[in-house]
Formats: structure tokens, sequence, C-alpha cells
């Protein structure tokens, strides 16, 4: 694994001997790189010249003066502010840095789908696109559905990959219909958290510095959309490639177009040997053995597999179908099946080869009319999923609440066998439905009218499959847990959709299990807003105890964004809850009541008594860490510095053990903002950066109060071009949030603009009639204006 570090839009790779300034490689000399590793990896400290003569030239007397000349030539690079000189001892390092991790950090952030299998007869197409990762910005690979762009696809992304320092994002659109959602999909599977602010102006300022390949799969229903995303990702993140798959071209200038065929025919009189090397008949035969090994292309029965394949007019995703039932019908048994459907759907006319998309059609109703009853019910109702689903999930498509988990799951396999499901990898394993299947699972649902049926389904089985993973959280490490769960987050959102106006207690039982996934991803101010819904149109039939969990889990929601709010949310769960004897339930609540900033004194330390006496031994360390996390807010409060040290070391060493890195950066964040109230800086800066390096998702909360704090730090050194440095990572982070904690750390930008000898910025933001706004105090103080998306034009052709 490499070690990388990264600072403003660079990024140094020790092991490569190389610094990269928006993913392309600058030329630097050697010694001048290993006095910059030196320096980054003690950022923000003093590096004695000793120490870098000593790293830079082992055994060698040299004169300071060489040494001045690496620093002079890294300064012209990252700029003349960027490594300060302490007069008569040595440099430091000021620019704010992330990583000193692997870079599988990067790969974590950004999951890609496994590939989907072997790519047969695709040699050439994967050599064409090879060559072409360096050249357009933008390649679209065409076809129609069932040639196999997806898996073409990935198996291109998976072999870029390594050439990209910030990887591959994967965005499947199958399933997306509202093309206004684009930006926030995108969003999403870039790990960013999704806010209600502008969501282009949001995606495209995360991109800027990104070095990465952005690929977005069945593009073809929102092509206007995507078409808008690519010129203005082309415009405003030139490190960004966009790779599209769709069955229509997007029209836009420098797009290259890649029109992928279906696999070649054997030819007439062709040889055994010349069949068995076609690629349709590689595929036929390859997918067939999966289920009977025993199966062998000889020439007793090579005459019916070229009739298949001609038939099939070579559509992968059609073969795979036919393939599937060869096992149970026999060679000649599929064959026969197949020209009768295509007799059918010709009218009873045999006049030639069907058209490509009746090719499909037919193997598709072939496929669908050879299914049982039960499996054809399952089969039409896994169609409203979305984005992929999990095996809890996919018991929506039960055909009724009584019946046993294992139907489903068994008739989910014979579905996967017939490849109208495709598996994916992964513990536990996700599931999902190829695009041209799901269109047509779509219609088989609506023709049998049971879409409201399957929607009713699909949101009890994600409210069970929330209600679970708000139950793991609490003993759960924080990765495993969101690899588990956030995957199904569209899910929610759809269950959400379906509950919020015919089953409002099912929305407000989502809302009480879903807000801690929410809050996770970035995505509280969602939460928040589908919460204040439900508020407005309370339902009556809601108990006590589900009442008062879900304003507990709103006032949750409303963390840094309004304290009076959690403060007011929480007392009233916590009121219902002690109603109801929940313990677990009143813990949460006083801890939210006590972490609210509103609550001092001795009312505070009576909740922190409270939590005390109805914590239980037994619970898992995440739950019974509360009350630490609690502590500090209350001590905090109350200026004890020095105790705020104590507990927050004690809290970052047992949430360390437990797995729980998102304590951990609270821990530090919080241990950052005690030493600079104490008067320490320098190890302020330390603190921060072990935030900023083992933040492992760009949604975690953590890098807000991170960026925050380091700019304090760095004002107080006096260190304005550092300060203002992470003040535009704080301002973009808690924009994406919706300005979430941006009032706790206003402040830091007047004491910027003061420290910039900015008199005329001081003056506009010290004067009491003037009502500044977030984004106009951020545009004035540093030039980021979040009100405004960046103007495209499309030049389509």
């Amino acid at each position: 694994m490499t070690t990388r570090y990264r600072f403003d839009r660079f990024e140094l790779v020790p092991a490569e001997s190389t610094l990269y300034a928006e993913g392309q490689a600058v030329a630097v000399g050697a010694r001048a790189l290993q006095v910059l590793d030196c320096l980054v990896q003690r950022a923000g400290q003093l590096v004695p010249k000793s120490d870098l003569i000593d790293a830079v030239w082992p055994g060698v007397v040299v004169e300071d003066n060489n040494l001045q000349v690496q620093v002079s030539a890294l300064r012209k690079v990252l700029g003349p502010a960027a490594i300060a000189t302490v007069a008569g001892r040595g440099y430091r390092f000021t620019l704010p840095v992330q990583g000193g991790g692997a870079s599988d950090a990067g790969a974590r952030r950004l999951a890609l789908p496994a590939p989907i299998g072997p790519v047969w007869g695709r040699e050439d197409e994967l050599q064409a696109l090879g060559a072409a990762r360096d050249a357009p910005w933008l390649t679209t690979i065409l076809g129609r559905g069932g040639k196999g762009k997806t898996t073409l696809a990935l198996q291109v992304a998976h072999a870029w990959a390594s050439h990209f320092r910030d990887g591959v994002a994967w965005v499947s659109l199958a399933e997306l219909i509202d093309p206004t959602r684009l930006p926030a999909a995108v969003a999403q599977a870039l790990g960013l958290p999704v806010g209600r602010q502008d969501p282009w102006d949001n995606l495209l300022v995360a991109l800027q510095s990104r070095h990465m390949l952005l690929v977005l799969d069945n593009a073809e229903h929102l092509v206007d959309a995507v078409a808008h995303l690519a010129q203005a990702v082309q415009r405003t993140a030139p490190a960004v490639r966009l790779l599209v798959t769709s069955q229509v071209p997007l029209h836009l200038d420098g797009e290259r177009e890649f029109h992928l065929q279906a696999l070649p025919l054997p030819a007439d009189g062709d040889a055994l040997e010349s069949v068995a090397a076609n690629a349709a008949v590689v595929l036929f035969v390859r997918e067939v053995q999966e289920l009977d090994h025993s199966f062998k292309l000889h020439p007793g029965n090579m005459a019916d597999v070229i009739t298949v394949c001609r038939r099939l007019d070579g559509l992968p995703l059609a073969l795979k179908l036919a393939a599937a039932r060869v096992p149970l019908l026999g060679l000649s048994g599929t064959l026969a099946r197949l020209d009768e459907r295509f007799r059918l759907l010709a009218g009873g006319a045999r006049t030639g080869p069907l058209e490509r998309q009746q090719a499909l059609l037919a193997a598709l109703d072939w496929s669908h009319d050879l299914l049982s009853p039960d499996e054809r019910a399952v089969f039409r109702r896994l169609s409203v999923c979305c984005g992929g689903f999990s095996l809890e999930v996919a018991q929506a498509a039960r055909g009724d609440e009584t019946q046993d988990d294992w139907v489903v799951i068994d008739i989910l396999g014979r579905l996967v066998e017939r490849s109208l499901v495709v598996r994916e990898a992964g513990d536990p394993p996700r599931f999902r439905l190829p695009e041209s299947v799901l269109d047509h699972a779509r219609l088989k649902l609506d023709m049998a009218g049971e879409r409201a049926l399957a929607c009713r389904h699909h949101a009890h089985a994600v409210g069970r499959l929330m209600a679970q993973a708000h139950e793991a959280y609490w003993s759960s490490a924080d990765e495993p847990w969101l690899d588990r769960y956030a995957p199904d987050i569209d899910n929610v959102r759809q269950a959400l959709d379906w509950a919020e106006d015919r089953e409002p207690r099912l929305a407000v039982q989502l809302i009480a299990d879903a807000a801690l996934l929410l809050v996770q991803l970035g995505q509280s101010a969602e939460g928040r807003q589908r919460a204040e819904r439900l508020c407005a149109a309370w339902p009556a039939d809601i108990d006590p105890k589900l009442a008062g969990r879900f304003q507990v889990e709103l006032g949750r929601l409303c963390w840094g964004v309004d304290g009076a709010s959690v403060c007011r949310h929480a007392r009233a769960g916590l009121t219902a809850l002690r109603a109801v004897g929940d313990a677990r339930g009143q813990y949460l609540a006083l801890r939210c009541l006590a972490g609210s900033g509103v609550v001092l004194g001795d009312e505070a330390r009576a909740l922190l008594d409270d939590m005390g006496r109805i914590e239980q031994a037994d619970w898992p360390v995440r739950l019974r860490l509360q009350r630490l996390l609690a502590k500090v807010g209350v001590l905090k409060a109350e200026g004890l510095w020095d105790q705020v040290q104590d507990v927050c070391r004690v809290l970052g060493a047992r949430a360390q053990a437990a797995g729980l890195h998102g304590l951990v950066a609270a821990a530090h964040s919080d241990l950052a903002a005690a030493q600079l109230a104490l008067g320490d800086p320098v190890a302020a800066l330390a603190s921060c950066r072990q935030v900023l390096a083992g933040s492992v998702w760009d949604r975690d909360p953590a890098l807000v109060h991170a960026h925050a704090l380091s700019a304090t730090a760095c004002l107080a050194l006096g260190n304005a071009a550092a300060a203002r440095t992470h003040l535009q990572a704080f301002a973009r982070a808690s924009w994406q949030r919706d300005w979430a904690w941006f009032g706790h750390y206003q402040h830091l930008l007047q004491r910027l603009a003061t420290l910039e000898g900015r008199a005329e910025v001081v003056a506009q933001l010290v004067r009491p009639d003037d009502d500044l706004d977030p984004e106009a105090v951020c545009a004035l103080v540093l030039g980021i204006d979040g009100r405004a998306a960046p103007q495209v034009s499309l030049v389509r052709r």
C-alpha cells in the first residue's frame, strides 16, 4: 500500500518520488522532494535544519545554503507561504495536510462494484478503450439494451482505477427517474454529504480538486441532465474523466463515441474449432457450463448452438437467459421454446432474422413464461427495489407478511441462476436486476396491478432493515456498519416517500431508526426536512415510546444547526421515554440534552448524574461512551479545559480500541479545542491532523470541526495563508451540510480579515445593521459564493 499526502492542489507520493499537481507530475528535484517529505510528515511543526540535512544528506557535510536552494525550489512550485522560515532554527510546513495513511482509504471512499464476470469476445473493445484512457475527457459506450455495456464498463473501470489518484466513482442511473436527483446521486457515490443547498454547485466544488474517473451507467433516459453534468465537470474539474454508458450519445463537443456491437456470430461452413472460438458461442457454452458441468460443444449439437446464437442475434443478455434454461429443457427443448416465442412476435411468419429489440424481448418474455407463478411474483415485485438490494430488502417480494423468508431466498437463488438477477460480490451479497430485465419486470408488475402492494411490502421490509441497523449501530465498528447499511440508503428514501402519505406511523418509525444512518452519511438536512413534514401532520396512533425515540432522533438531526431545537426535541423525548420506562431511550435523550450547549451549570451536572445512574455495565461500548461525550460537552461549556483534555484522551483511547473512528475523530476535535483554549496552537494543529488524516469518508462531520480548529490555530500562529486554506475547506464542508456548525466558527472569518489587514471587510462584518448570511460572509472574506452555481452553456453538436 502506498502512502500519500495531500495539501492544497498537490499530492506527494514518497514511494514514487513524485509530486502531483491536479493529477499531473511536477518537475521537482530528488533532493527537494526529500526535503518536502520531511516537512510534510511534521506539518505545522518546526523542523530543525539539522534534522533536514541529516535526512536528505545522511553522513555528508553540507552547507546551509544547499538546504535553502531546495526550499526555494519548493516555494516556486507550492507558493511562497507553503514553507515558513523560523529564523536561525529551521522550517515549518504551513499547508493543511491530509493523508499519511495508505491509499486504500480513497478506494474505501469510492466503492467500485466487482466485475460481473468474464467479458467473452470483447478483447478488441477492451484494448481500444484502454488506448483511449488518456485521450478524451468523455467516452460514451453506446449500444442497445442487452449488449453488455455495463459489463464492459465495469471491466474498463477496474482496469483504469489505478491510473487515477482519487480512484473511480460508479453511479448507476437505471433506477433514477427524476433528473433533478442526478447531482445528489453522484454526490452519494462520491461519499459526499447531500444538503439542501444548490446540489450542482455542491457537487462541482467537491470535484474541482479531484483526479478520478466518474462512470455514469445507463444514462439514456437522463441524457440532458447527464450532458449538463458532463459539460459542467469539463469546465470546473479538468482532472475528472467521464465514462458513460447509454443507448444514445450525449452529443457534446469532444465526446468520443464507442459503439458496442453484438457479439460476432459463426459463419456458414465454419469448422468445429472455429465455432468453438466464436465469441457468442463461447459465452453461451460457458454460461451453460456454469449450471451443467457436463455440457460440451461437439459435432452433434453444434448446429443447434449456432442456431440459438443466431436467433438471439449475439446479444449477451439474451444468450445468458437462454443458457440458463438448457440444463432444464435441454438444447433442443430450449431452441424449440425460443422458436415458439419468435413466431408469436413475428405474427407466425418466419421471414428472416428478428430485429435485435425483438430478440431481447423474446428472450425476456420466454424466460419469464418459464418461471413458476411464485417465481414470477417475486421477479416482478423485486422491480420496486432501488439502487440494488440486500437479502432483507428482497423480502419485499413476499406474497404476504406470513410467508417464510426462505421462500423468497430460494426463489432469489433460482432467479440468479437464470440470469434474471445479478448477485454482486460482497459479504453479505447484494443483488440487482440488469437494466433491460428491470424494465421488463416493472412492465410485468404494472400488468399484474401489484405496484401498490409491492411498494407497501418494500417499505415494511426497509423498515425492518433500519430497525436492525439502529440496533446494530451501538455494537458495531464504524466501517463494517456503513458497509452493511449505507448501500440501501436509496431504498430508505423510496420507503419514506411511500410511507409519508400512506402510513405515517411507518414513516415515523423509519426516521427514528434511519436517523443514525442519515447523520453518518452527511444527510441530516434531508432527515430534518422529512421529520418536520411528519411533525406538521402528526399521526394520532403513535405510541409514546416511538414518539419519544422520534423526538430524540430529530434532536440528533438538528445537531450543529440549532442548539435550541436539539434541546427542545431532547426534552420532549425524555419526558415521553421516562413515562414508559425506556432506560436506553432516556440515556440517549439525556446525552442530546447535555450536549446541546443550551443546558448549563447545575442542571447540566444533574443530567450527567442521571446518565450515570441509568447506564448499565452490559451495554455496548459505543453506547456507554455517550456519557463521556456528554461530559466533554458540559466541561467545555463550563470552560474546564484541563478536564476536557483528560476526558478526551480517555474517550479517544477507548473508542480507538473498539474501532469507533467517528468517536476517535470527535475526541481529537475536542482535544484540539482544549489545547487552543490552553494556549497551545501547535498541539491543536497536530490533533486536527489526526482527524484529517484518519477520515475515511468525505462526509465525516468531524471534518468541519477539524478545519475550523486548524484555522483557529493558524490564526493564533499568525499564519494567514494556512488559516485561509483551512477556512475555505471549513466553509465548503459546512455549506455541503446546510451550514451546520458555521455559526459556531463564523467569528474566525472576521479574525482572518483582521490578520490580512482588510479593514473595509472587517467594518462590513461588524456593522450591527447588516444581516449577512453565511454565503455572503464567505463571498466577502474567502471569495467563495455558494449561491451561484457555475454557469454552464451546453455545446451540443
